[in-house]
């Protein structure tokens, strides 16, 4: 796991890879005065290096190509 702020985009995708269900649940969201110190540039492109690496370490631990491996079969869209 990393110590930085993509942390989250780590869980999720171990989350996937031990086929647990995730679901999006609405909570009321106040901002004060504080400022976000995150630089979004990097942010994202953290998120987009983790998830790769995620994609290509289960098509390894699969064996299997572009078939939709990286996701378990509970996780992945109906065909």
């Amino acid at each position: 796991m990393t110590t930085n702020w993509h942390f989250d985009t780590q869980i999720i995708l171990e989350f996937l890879r031990r086929g647990y269900r995730i679901v999006e649940v609405p909570i009321p969201t106040y901002y004060g005065d504080e400022i976000s110190h995150v630089n979004g540039i990097p942010y994202a492109l953290h998120c987009i290096w983790e998830a790769g690496k995620f994609a290509l370490t289960a098509r390894r631990r699969t064996g299997k190509g572009r078939e939709g491996a990286a996701l378990p079969a509970a996780s992945r869209p109906p065909e």
